[in-house]
């Protein structure tokens, strides 16, 4: 999990009809930031958020729980996400095999 956000904040997005998100209306063309920090740092989803843990992705045998991972927004969510997400992963996975060799 990030111990911080990059952005707090995703950039504006806005309603193309009338909604509303658990009972509260949302009327066509309003302006939503998403809050990713908040998302992020949820004690609802995260044991002790304000804590570095890498090992809260890891189930009891050591593996990766994708489930967990998915949890994690760094990169929004939904079609219109980070189109950079795939080539920031790809850099990492290259970083991090230079370390390790």
């Amino acid at each position: 999990m990030r111990f911080t956000s990059f952005v707090p904040v995703t950039i504006p997005h806005s309603t193309t009809t009338d909604t509303s998100i658990n009972g509260y209306p949302i009327p066509k063309d309003t302006i939503i930031f998403v809050n990713q920090w908040s998302l992020n740092h949820d004690p609802t989803k995260w044991d002790q958020p304000e804590v570095f843990n890498p090992q809260r992705f890891l189930d009891e045998d050591g593996a990766l729980n994708k489930d967990l991972t998915t949890n994690v927004l760094i990169f929004s969510v939904g079609k219109r996400r980070c189109i950079g997400e795939d080539l920031s992963k790809i850099q990492l996975f290259l970083f991090t095999s230079l370390l390790v060799h």
